[in-house]
């Protein structure tokens, strides 16, 4: 089995922070019956893209570090045992808390679609028990079709025409569930073919720094333009509020895999540093439990209180700083002592033959990988 061995890119996991630190944002400020001010609400809204760009990073990273592995079916193997010890164990203990905080009252079918990581596939099960992991439904799903794909998509030009294939079906997907509403809406809203396009620019993104590396001396001049050129375009689309659009969410699929490449090429010292790295392993954490300091705080009346003391703008910023001071240390640990055990534990003697990659040069993963990255693990 050939091995495909790959220099670290810390600025994927530095920028899964980021990610997880937008829709914890944006979360903050969609609590319902808790709107903070009118101008808030205008810019937060668009931080719900810190999922898509998840989805990036996941596709990027999978095929920085597995798109050759994942042809052979003992390299497939191994991939699906990794994508699934790095999801599974901290979802599931969500998922268990979940299902006492309901009481137990969980219906069976639901249950089970949950564990099997298919409720995506099921319109009244599409967001799933655990808040929020209707993302991670959907990166298990595009884990489930990663062998195919690279075995299709071997070059630049076929991630292209992928790119703009992705792009057709979600102009499709979106005209047919345009108008519905309750359960059909959710499903279209929360399915794998409405963020396709995402997962295809992160491969596209992957042959656009192939390219771009090879050239050492203009390779950080490039980085550098691309991140400049990316950050001023995601400004403009968060003026320009036209927020679910298809045109408008392919061009965020295509502005944010010029920033991951940015990113990769130049990882500058503000954006990606141990700090950053070190939240950024610990990103599905911080995905999965910052809705229960959401609701905590909610319940607790201390929502209400903030916004009464402080105003519109005040109350959200309190609300946003004491989600991020409880959930920041608690997802630490539990990447510690849950996520990271286990991943370790599923790469021991996965494969016979050559490994992926030394330890030390590992590349990442997406919301649940994430859903994603701690490099490709």
């Amino acid at each position: 089995m050939k091995e495909q061995t790959r220099t670290r890119l810390d600025g994927l996991e530095a920028l899964r922070w980021f990610a997880a630190a937008a829709i914890i944002v944006y979360h903050a400020a969609t609590i319902p019956g808790r709107a903070p001010a009118d101008g808030v609400v205008a810019v937060v809204r668009s931080f719900d893209y810190g999922v898509p760009l998840f989805y990036v990073l996941s596709a990027f990273a999978i095929w920085y570090g597995y798109s050759q592995l994942v042809r052979t079916w003992p390299g497939a193997r191994h991939f699906y045992r990794r994508r699934f010890f790095r999801i599974a164990p901290m979802f599931y203990v969500m998922l268990a808390f979940y299902c006492v905080m309901l009481g137990f009252d969980v219906e069976p079918r639901k249950l089970l679609t949950s564990v099997m990581f298919v409720f995506n596939l099921v319109p009244s099960d599409v967001e799933g028990i655990v808040w929020a992991s209707w993302s991670i439904g959907v990166e298990m799903l595009f884990y489930a079709i990663v062998p195919l794909l690279a075995l299709a998509i071997r070059n630049g030009r076929r991630a292209t025409v992928f790119l703009g294939a992705a792009i057709g079906v979600q102009v499709v997907w979106h005209a047919a569930f345009e108008g519905t509403t309750g359960t059909a809406a959710k499903f279209g809203q929360f399915s794998l073919l409405n963020y396709l396009c995402f997962f295809a620019a992160g491969i596209a993104a992957l042959y656009a720094y192939q390219l771009a590396e090879r050239d050492e001396r203009r390779r950080l001049r490039v980085g550098r333009a691309l991140v400049a050129v990316s950050l001023v375009s995601v400004v403009a689309l968060v003026a320009l509020g036209s927020h679910s659009a298809p045109l408008v969410r392919s061009t965020w699929a295509v502005v944010l895999a010029a920033l991951v490449v940015g990113v990769a090429l130049a990882p500058d010292r503000v954006l990606v540093n141990r700090a950053t790295r070190s939240l950024g392993a610990a990103s599905f954490s911080l995905y999965l439990l910052h809705p229960v300091v959401l609701g905590f705080l909610d319940r607790a009346g201390v929502t209400d209180r903030a916004y009464e003391t402080a105003g519109g703008v005040g109350g959200f910023v309190v609300i946003v700083a004491l989600t991020f001071a409880a959930v920041i240390p608690a997802s630490l640990m539990t990447y510690r002592w849950i996520e990271r055990p286990a991943y370790r534990w599923a790469g021991r003697g996965a494969l016979r033959g050559p490994r992926p990659a030394p330890k030390d040069r590992e590349p990442v993963q997406g919301p649940a990988d994430a859903a994603v990255p701690d490099q490709v693990r």
